[in-house]
């Protein structure tokens, strides 16, 4: 049956042009239950701002919900990280969206990530919780990849104060478990959780949760017709953000010593913005010895060409890797830890990605990857299929109609 969804988007809504994970994840289930022939309310609490065309045109109705912070709130918003004070204060939009829901008469309410999860209001009407990560084990990623103030740092800090922002944290506005309670609360108050992680809905279903997965992708991308070059590129994809950051720390301290002798016969690439503020001593190492510092690229074909290498060792098991799936489809495979694939089980070691369970190991993979045009080759053409057959939006489309099964149910 046709029904009516209210899509829950806070913060901002879902972007065509997406420029990181969650603009993706928002667009790709916008599009997958408009394809199915759902009415799709779009719900946006935040401050209005443009909508694109093509988000308008999947959307019956758009709606941007506004509420003024207290002056309490204001005062708390300078002290507790932004996005840990807003998901603690979320439920204070909870009429808003309850009402907004009655007056579009949604049979269902979908939440893309935990933010939107705690404005849905309980009890009223079914919801489905689309999971992008779990925010208390970022947390403590962001405090195992924060740089630590030893005497050696002290002059430079004391040359350039700005430099002391690498090394400064806020308090959580979640004491002790409260940050682990609420994510096991909303999975268990969720009539269906899709996890955009393989490895997450074990997780999930120890919190009480009904999960199912459907990997991140985005659209359908147009395969390439170019041919697998003869000098690899070394590539890092991604903003610098919590993940990236502990990424290009692990090719510095385990991956480049280990990779000396293959230098100069590869190129090394940074594709994805960075913000000012959030410059620290790893980018700035990568500006000084990378071939080129790209920016947010608005046409990746530009930039990747198949039989290249991009380079994920993510020493932590959290989210989803989006950058595997959409490198995939400009037919570049990715190489990492056993670990760092751990989200997505649709990988293969050898065959259309490279994983070890350590550095050395790692390290010899590339070596041998960089320097074997015949097996960039086979990876290359490994990974585009790989791509179409699990991470085509065609082969994705099924699985959102199960989801909606499930919570319908």
């Amino acid at each position: 049956r046709v029904m009516n969804i209210l899509f829950l988007a806070a913060g901002r809504p879902p972007r065509f042009r997406a420029q990181a994970g969650g603009d993706l994840a928002m667009f790709q289930s916008l599009a997958a239950l408009s394809k199915l022939g759902h009415q799709v309310h779009l719900a946006v609490p935040a401050k209005p701002s443009e909508i694109e065309d093509e988000v308008r045109e999947l959307c019956a109705s758009v709606s941007f919900l506004v509420r003024e912070p207290s002056g309490l709130e204001k005062a708390a918003q300078r002290i507790f990280p932004p996005s840990l004070f807003s998901l603690r204060t979320a439920k204070l939009w909870r009429p808003s969206v309850a009402q907004l829901a009655r007056s579009v008469g949604a049979d269902l309410i979908w939440a893309e990530a935990s933010l939107s999860v705690e404005m849905v209001p309980r009890g009223e009407i079914p919801f489905v919780y689309v999971h992008h990560d779990f925010q208390h084990k970022l947390q403590e990623v962001r405090k195992s990849t924060r740089p630590s103030i030893g005497l050696d740092s002290l002059p430079a800090i004391a040359a350039n104060p700005r430099k002391l922002r690498e090394h400064l944290h806020r308090p959580s506005p979640f004491p002790g478990d409260q940050l682990r309670e609420l994510e096991e609360r909303s999975c268990s108050e969720s009539s269906v959780v899709v996890s955009v992680s393989s490895s997450a809905t074990d997780t999930i279903r120890e919190f009480g949760g009904n999960p199912i997965y459907i990997p991140l992708a985005g659209a359908t991308i147009e395969d390439s017709d170019l041919e697998v070059a003869e000098k690899c590129r070394l590539l890092l994809f991604g903003n610098h953000n919590t993940a990236n950051r502990a990424v290009l720390s692990e090719v510095r301290a385990q991956l480049w010593d280990r990779l000396a002798d293959i230098r100069d016969e590869v190129e090394w690439h940074q594709v994805g913005r960075v913000r000012p503020g959030e410059i620290d001593s790893d980018w700035t190492w990568a500006s000084e010895n990378f071939d080129a510092m790209h920016g947010f690229v608005d046409d990746l074909r530009d930039i990747f060409r198949p039989g290249d290498l991009c380079l994920v060792p993510y020493p932590y098991d959290t989210g989803t890797r989006a950058k595997f799936a959409v490198l995939a489809a400009y037919r570049v495979p990715s190489a990492g830890y056993a670990k760092s694939f751990a989200c997505a089980p649709e990988y293969t070691d050898g065959e259309d990605c490279l994983f070890s369970p350590d550095a050395d190991s790692l390290a010899q993979k590339i070596r041998d990857y960089v320097r074997d045009k015949e097996l960039r080759t086979k990876l290359s053409s490994n990974v585009r299929a790989l791509y179409e057959r699990e991470f085509a939006f065609e082969a994705l489309i099924s699985k959102y109609e199960a989801a909606l099964e499930l919570a319908a149910g």
